[in-house]
Order: C-alpha cells, then sequence, then structure tokens
C-alpha cells in the first residue's frame, strides 16, 4: 500500500505536468483522507462504530426502534430533504456522494 504522502504528491506532479487542476484531482487525495480517518476510527474503537451510541457509547434521547419510522427512512421519506435524497440515491443506486 502507498503512503498517503506519496500518492498525494504523485496527483499534484500529474497536475502540473498536464496542466490540469480539476474536481477529480482535488477530491481524490481528499477522499483517501476520509478513507484513512474512517480506518483509524473502526481501527481504535471497533464494532462500537457501527452499534447505537456509536464510537463512545454516548446515549441519546429520542432513538426510537419504531418499523415504520425505520421504513421511512430506508425508503427516503423522513421529510428531511438531505437524508431522504441520500437515502433514495442509496436504494437506487447502491451509493451516496457526499461531494
Amino acid at each position: 500500500m502507498f503512503p498517503f504522502r506519496y500518492v498525494y504528491y504523485q496527483v499534484k506532479d500529474y497536475e502540473v505536468k498536464k496542466n490540469i487542476i480539476n474536481k477529480s484531482t482535488y477530491m481524490f487525495p481528499f477522499h483517501l483522507i476520509v478513507r484513512d480517518f474512517f480506518r483509524f476510527l473502526c481501527s481504535k474503537y471497533g464494532v462500537r462504530v457501527f452499534q447505537l451510541g456509536g464510537a463512545k457509547q454516548v446515549s441519546r434521547a429520542g432513538w426510537s426502534s419504531d418499523p415504520e419510522k425505520f421504513h421511512r427512512w430506508k425508503m427516503g421519506l423522513t421529510g428531511q430533504p438531505l437524508v431522504d435524497a441520500n437515502m433514495r440515491e442509496l436504494l437506487l443506486t447502491g451509493n451516496t456522494h457526499c461531494c
């Protein structure tokens, strides 16, 4: 596996040589940073990351196990535009985009 620093400088070198600076050459290193963040987070906290309460096991008032609310969330019908758009995209494509 290549260290992030190596990949970053390869992308920067590519931008200079090809005189191309665009969203893709910006986003590639950014996504590597995000990937590494979650790798290290999961390495530190293990399966707790995916449990109710999260990595730090914080209790949240208002969490619900109502099957109807869960179904609306899965279908992208919560009434929250950003949540709904992401859930519909996930449902239709199997992916979501943050940027």
